[in-house]
């Protein structure tokens, strides 16, 4: 019962990266055709579940900066490395 329990997580651990890899790659595809307020859209669900992310948060800063909207990239930017330093 254990086993399959462990399994069941697992499996719904792994679902939920999956998506988050598939959100990221499809933020890369909007980005590759200049579509940047799209790249944010897509990952804009994940922001509101991990805000404090390092990862996120910098690519936000990119987007952003490639947008040409200056404040927000600097928020974010701001904020991918306050989170960075508090992990290290």
């Amino acid at each position: 019962m254990r086993f399959f329990i462990i399994i069941s997580i697992f499996l719904t651990l792994l679902s939920a990266s999956e998506s988050i890899k598939e959100q990221y790659l499809k933020s890369y595809d909007y980005e590759r055709m200049g579509k940047y307020s799209e790249a944010i859209k897509v990952l804009s669900p994940l922001y509101k579940k991990y805000p404090k992310g390092y990862t996120l948060n910098l690519r936000f800063g990119w987007l952003f900066f490639l947008d040409k909207k200056y404040k927000n990239a600097q928020k974010h930017y701001k904020e991918a490395s306050t989170y960075k330093l508090l992990c290290t």
